[in-house]
């Protein structure tokens, strides 16, 4: 019981921090996520604190992530495959197992299978964007990046003040 209100009162918290980065839920604004202060997430799975950071739809209790659309898809442990196994079907936790290195230097890049983000749980993404290409069409908008090229993403999630 306790370890179930402590995981619900961390939640609370991660909710609380996206918030102040994303005012509320239909306004949205660019986050520059290298500047939030992490220090408060001392304890929380940091998995569970980049989920709820990174899209501010989501909810997680006990483990597991609640969608808008009411699916609850548990986030699931890191079974330690090969990189190349874990392409097949990873868990939510395991599209998390490679960090994506921040500086400019992309030499990790260079060695075999280091491909961070390339590990996708399917279900995951079909429920946090669109289960079709239809429905992805309706919510795009077009976005210039420095007046030199124009690309159409979603307005879902605030991708596309990103």
């Amino acid at each position: 019981m306790f370890r179930r209100f402590t995981k619900f009162t961390i939640s609370v918290l991660c909710v609380s921090m996206v918030a102040s980065a994303v005012h509320a839920r239909d306004t949205c604004a660019a986050v520059d996520f290298l500047a939030i202060d992490l220090s408060s997430v001392e304890g929380i799975d940091l998995v569970e604190a980049a989920l709820m950071l990174a899209y501010p739809s989501l909810v997680i209790v006990d483990g597991s992530v609640h969608f808008e659309n009411g699916t609850r898809l548990p986030i699931g442990v890191d079974r330690g495959l090969l990189a190349s196994d874990r392409l097949q079907n990873p868990t939510v936790r395991e599209q998390f197992s490679q960090k994506y290195p921040l500086e400019f230097d992309l030499s990790e890049r260079e060695k075999p299978w280091m491909d961070p983000g390339r590990a996708r749980n399917d279900a995951f993404f079909r429920n946090l964007y669109f289960a079709t290409k239809e429905d992805a069409a309706q919510t795009l908008e077009q976005v210039t990046y420095q007046d030199r090229a124009a690309f159409k993403v979603t307005r879902r999630e605030c991708v596309a003040e990103q």
